[in-house]
């Protein structure tokens, strides 16, 4: 009588669970956003970003969906202000909730208030193309082609950190990835070429806004 009134319990028990389970599951929301809605083709990277917007980059554009309606930037000739490109490699988002756009063809910060878009320069006057960021405590670092940019939250400076020495091997190191080794080193490397030879890492003391190759530190 004991064992089968177990039995009872334990059916008593699984089907309430499979009952409340479903229900948990069915408080997610889902809504695909596609052509139809006016995305401007195959997404490459996407960012939500602290206002709750929803940044999709593709290689046609780029779109900031609010949770209603998406709305599209692309670039225009005639418009300064505009995307330098329509194929966006990167988003991000820094601690000063700036919004950083990396197209083929330029790094664009979004501007708020004017809802367009505001590109830095190099000394030459010419955009500044870059393929990654990596935030620090001071600003955001922007990797490029055999190039180091850092954007400074004190002053609102974009201004060239480094510019590497082009070996025959390194002829064309386009940095695709930075990140933070420790508080004040950088490690720098390439989607095609790798780290540089001999283990040897591009290192950044970005506290200082110093900047050096050298051999990887021993860490015990």
């Amino acid at each position: 009588m004991k064992a089968r009134l177990y039995i009872v319990l334990c059916i008593a028990f699984i089907t309430q669970m499979a009952g409340v389970l479903p229900l948990q599951a069915g408080h997610y929301y889902y809504k695909q956003i596609s052509l139809k809605e006016g995305l401007p083709s195959t997404v490459r990277c996407i960012l939500t970003d602290e206002q709750g917007f929803v940044w999709i980059g593709t290689r046609s554009g780029l779109g900031r969906f609010d949770g209603h309606e998406l709305k599209k930037y692309i670039h225009h000739a005639d418009d300064p202000h505009s995307l330098p490109h329509d194929l966006v490699l990167q988003i991000a988002e820094d601690e000063q909730y700036n919004i950083w756009i990396l197209t083929d063809k330029g790094v664009a910060r979004y501007q708020r208030q004017s809802d367009d878009f505001y590109l830095p320069t190099d000394e030459k006057g010419k955009n500044i193309t870059a393929y990654s960021t990596c935030p620090t405590q001071d600003g955001l670092l922007f990797g490029a082609k055999n190039k180091i940019y850092f954007y400074s939250y004190r002053d609102g400076s974009f201004r060239l950190l480094q510019e590497f020495d082009q070996t025959p091997d390194f002829r064309n190191f386009n940095i695709t990835i930075l990140s933070l080794w420790d508080e004040e080193t950088v490690l720098c490397c390439s989607r095609w070429q790798g780290l540089l030879p001999s283990s040897r890492l591009w290192k950044i003391k970005s506290r200082w806004g110093q900047c050096f190759d050298g051999w990887f530190p021993n860490r015990a």
